[in-house]
């Protein structure tokens, strides 16, 4: 088990095991960084850029040590729970996210033998872990219904320290704190049992003492901190084309975990021995400590980063105008489809999912719904669907709410407008249209075949002027009267065109 004694930091429960001494040497406003607290046995919060202070899980009825022996760390997004290990007392530890409390977990059969470097599976509702005082991988479900040992097959199991899930792959992986002359090495194992591997990492990258890793699951890519002599290095998935990352800038002694942020570029860290929270950019140009003041001798450990929403796609709004009669009109055709009252419907966009590999969490765990007409909230219009039952630029805002904070997006806008009855001048055979518009200025445009077009800018209520031309003009002369189908589309500054048709009978005396 990990212990401080003044001054230093002593791995002991290595030590009974190995017989030898082992030393060790920027974002939104409301992302955060969690940790395990070694000295205090629980988990602390907070925001990465240093604001608000520091916060604590409330643990509620979870086993937690006088003494402390808190490791991290991993959350269960689906119940909103953070699970970490009392390592003294064997216990695998859960907190609500919303302070609500805590407990222990069941663990079954599993072995739960100086437990830490928790993980969670969210598909496969497990939580895994490394038992530091021995040699194996084992887990728990979520549920509660117990747990047991991972078959690791032919892979190393030397005093493992940390695990992480990598759920598209379907394998867990793990670092090898190692025993006395050896240095540690990472394997994996499936998710399901067996196909265990050791990792054989090629090039310059260091492989001593590692406590913790992460995946960039896009690029292939491993990231693993080394306990001494205190370097954050990277790997190719198979171990190849290993290296070290630049640290200028940045002392780190005891580096205690990793979490990798592929969006900033950033590898985290919690620097046991400098009891500070840091970050390296691993295209280089060093580090730096974060902004966050920590209680003395509080043991940061295995960190998980929680970020607010991040959008990867605009919401939309979809339009179904209102029912028509299917019967025709006595003596005339049935009418023509209408705007107002159409029912609209929002599509909540995209958003970045979780990356349990890299111990990043960002996706939205609910969505709440708003609209606006020409730019004014609609009071009480607060779910999905909304009928549009005035003229107006209608357009809906998605809120992606997480622990972290809430993410707002807004659509394009849906035009809503109607055409009023046309007013003839039988002299000139033409008719004047009034269109009601959006308060908002858009495009609006009137075309027929055989009719003059119109164009302009206009908003609120504007009158089109419908003259026939050529052929059409000439029967309207000859006969006195014509029918005709005119199409009005008005386009606002920020959606795509709506269109309507209205039928007309000009008259020439």
């Amino acid at each position: 088990m990990i212990a401080r004694t003044r001054g230093s930091i002593v791995l002991l429960g290595l030590l009974a095991l190995l017989g030898a001494a082992v030393c060790a040497p920027s974002a939104g406003a409301a992302d955060r960084i969690y940790w395990a607290g070694f000295d205090s046995g629980t988990i602390q919060w907070a925001n990465l850029d240093g604001s608000g202070g520091i916060h604590e899980l409330n643990p509620g009825a979870a086993t937690i040590s006088p003494e402390g022996y808190g490791l991290g760390g991993a959350i269960d997004p689906v119940q909103g729970r953070f699970y970490w290990a009392n390592q003294q007392q064997g216990k695998i530890n859960w907190a609500s996210l919303d302070g609500s409390g805590g407990d222990d977990l069941p663990t079954g059969s599993a072995t739960v033998n100086g437990p830490s470097g928790i993980s969670v599976d969210p598909v496969g509702r497990r939580v895994y872990w490394a038992n530091s005082f021995g040699s194996s991988i084992s887990f728990a479900n979520l549920d509660g219904s117990g747990g047991g040992d991972l078959d690791t097959g032919t892979a190393s199991v030397e005093s493992p320290i940390a695990t992480t899930v990598f759920p598209a792959s379907g394998r867990v992986y793990w670092t090898n704190f190692g025993n006395f002359p050896s240095r540690g090495s990472i394997a994996s194992a499936n998710l399901a049992g067996g196909g265990g591997q050791t990792l054989t990492p090629t090039g310059s990258g260091t492989v001593e003492y590692p406590f913790g890793l992460a995946i960039d699951a896009a690029a292939g890519r491993l990231y693993w901190a080394n306990d001494n002599p205190g370097t954050i290095s990277t790997a190719a998935l198979d171990g190849g084309n290993s290296s070290d990352i630049d640290r200028r800038g940045l002392e780190m002694s005891g580096t205690y975990g990793v979490a990798f942020d592929p969006e900033s570029g950033r590898v985290y860290t919690a620097l046991f021995a400098g009891n500070a929270l840091a970050f390296l950019n691993v295209n280089g140009g060093g580090g730096m400590e974060l902004p966050i003041d920590l209680p003395k001798e509080s043991g940061p450990n295995l960190p998980v980063l929680y970020l607010e929403p991040r959008p990867t796609s605009a919401p939309t709004v979809t339009s179904r105008g209102p029912l028509v009669p299917k019967r025709k009109r006595k003596g005339g055709p049935p009418p023509l489809p209408k705007l107002v009252g159409s029912r609209l419907t929002c599509q909540s966009g995209g958003w970045k999912p979780d990356l349990v590999e890299a111990r990043v969490y960002r996706a939205p765990t609910s969505i709440a719904f708003s609209w606006t007409k020409d730019g004014v909230d609609i009071p009480g219009a607060a779910e999905e669907m909304l009928r549009a039952g005035e003229v107006g630029n209608y357009r809906c805002r998605v809120s992606a709410i997480n622990v972290a904070g809430s993410t707002a997006q807004a659509s394009g806008s849906v035009a809503i407008f109607a055409a009023g009855k046309a007013k003839l001048n039988k002299k000139k055979g033409t008719a004047k249209l009034t269109v009601q518009l959006p308060a908002e200025k858009g495009k609006l445009r009137l075309a027929a075949k055989g009719f003059r077009a119109v164009a302009r800018t206009a908003s609120g209520k504007a009158a089109v002027l419908v003259r026939p031309k050529g052929a059409k003009r000439k029967r309207l002369a000859r006969r006195g009267k014509l029918k005709a189908v005119v199409r009005l589309t008005y386009t606002p500054p920020d959606g795509p065109p709506a269109t309507l048709r209205r039928r007309i009978t000009l008259k020439h005396d």
